[in-house]
């Protein structure tokens, strides 16, 4: 077995001030700016296979995008496409990832630029590959809290829920050269970033930038953040607070606990690298049932109700430009979700383009046949939230309003988390066959 080989490479993929920023119901579009946002991309490559991780402060990646670049990226360093994973840190504070045809010229453009920015990214960690040193160590935050409460009426809201599951495992993968200088460092967490909510309309990477920042500054190395199985997990107080002090605390505080795992890791200059994606089809529940009719909205009341179906599909348009491959007719449809999972010894990290719940990504943890287990969701793309079968009769707005935003025709049907599971599962078995 060779010596390990690895690069790094970063750059800085800033909005300009005036764009509106995507993940909140904001009124207006963005008028300042708090701190910039970045992509950061890592090539590992055993002398058989590379594989190239990159991590975006932006909400989501449209699978458009993903193919673009992959494609383009593969035929300037001849990385097979399919070893190349996006990874979202769910910004809420950052640009339109999506555009239509008569879409702002703001964000059409900046997509295209975007689309550039990447390419040369990855060519540059390709580029800059070196005999390397790669190790995992795994700690524990508390920052996170389930945000799924049902009241004592029976609906079920975004706010703290102290009895709910969370996720505090903090994963660490530490890459330096073969002499010992800090080159890289990923991190997985599963916390929504949203700190900063309706009421902040400032470009930031949230509670993300300030950790990422509080590890840089002690290890000089390049952090890129992994996003983990957040869907129904947000940062406490369990709702945006638009406080950035709370910012900065929290993001401290995860850093603190990346820094000790991290002095504490063993790297070793030798590892395995394997890679694998395929395409999964998830049912959705019956079309007819959803056709032209808007849900009772909740989360969404302040902005959405009182508009018609078709008035809500031009505001979001707009202002949540998105769309997803679907297969099938009448009630038999279903949605295309992207998977992806990478190996790099005895540490995996697997991966969903969706908005996955934490306890379908603990379950992948705890089961996956190798010792070190990762899990990003937000990857390659964004198909919708995808709930387990115990969270349909709560409904909420991860249940019955969120699809709407990500322009399916009904809600995924309560059997796709399993799905998820499996095919994880399946493709993780099958990098350890190899």
């Amino acid at each position: 077995m060779v010596d390990l080989m690895a690069g790094v490479s970063r750059v800085t993929i800033t909005p300009p001030v005036g764009m509106y920023l995507i993940g909140m119901e904001r009124g207006e579009s963005s008028h300042g700016f708090r701190d910039d946002l970045y992509a950061t991309a890592v090539a590992i490559d055993d002398g058989t296979e590379e594989v190239v991780i990159v991590s975006m402060d932006v909400l989501v990646i449209h699978p458009d995008m993903v193919r673009r670049v992959r494609q383009e990226a593969g035929e300037l360093t001849r990385i097979c496409p399919e070893n190349i994973m996006f990874c979202a840190t769910h910004c809420h504070s950052g640009p339109i990832m999506h555009a239509f045809s008569d879409s702002d010229p703001m964000v059409k453009g900046y997509l295209e630029n975007l689309t550039y920015l990447l390419v040369g990214l990855i060519r540059m960690a390709h580029d800059q590959l070196q005999p390397a040193r790669l190790g995992f160590g795994s700690g524990k935050a508390t920052i996170a809290m389930n945000r799924r409460y049902t009241r004592p009426d029976g609906i079920t809201v975004i706010a703290a829920n102290l009895e709910g599951p969370i996720d505090e495992e903090v994963g660490v993968l530490r890459i330096d050269t073969l002499d010992g200088v800090p080159l890289a460092t990923l991190v997985n967490y599963a916390c929504h970033p949203v700190v900063l909510g309706n009421g902040s309309n400032v470009i930031s990477a949230d509670w993300v930038g300030a950790m990422r920042r509080t590890v840089e500054a002690v290890n000089k190395s390049k952090v890129l953040f992994l996003q983990g199985a957040s869907a129904d997990i947000n940062p406490w107080p369990g709702v945006p607070c638009d406080s950035e002090d709370v910012l900065e605390r929290l993001g401290i505080e995860i850093g603190g606990e990346v820094l000790k795992v991290w002095a504490g890791i063993d790297t070793q200059p030798q590892a395995t690298v394997k890679a694998n994606a395929k395409k999964v089809w998830l049912p959705l529940l019956p079309v007819s049932q959803y056709t032209g009719k808007l849900p009772e909205f909740v989360e969404l009341a302040e902005s959405a109700s009182g508009m018609t179906y078709e008035q809500l599909q031009a505001w979001l348009d707009a202002y949540m430009p998105w769309s997803v491959e679907l297969s099938g007719k009448g009630d038999d449809v279903k949605a295309a979700l992207e998977m992806q999972c990478i190996r790099v010894g005895d540490t995996a990290l697997a991966s969903a383009g969706a908005e996955i719940f934490v306890k379908t990504g603990l379950e992948v943890k705890q089961r996956s046949p190798l010792a070190n287990t990762l899990f990003a969701a937000y990857t390659n793309g964004c198909l919708s939230y995808i709930p387990l079968p115990e969270d349909y009769p709560r409904s909420g707005y991860e249940v019955h309003e969120a699809y709407l935003g990500y322009r399916l025709p009904a809600p995924v049907a309560p059997e796709s988390a399993a799905l998820v599971v499996e095919a994880a599962l399946e493709m993780l078995a099958s990098l350890v066959r190899e």
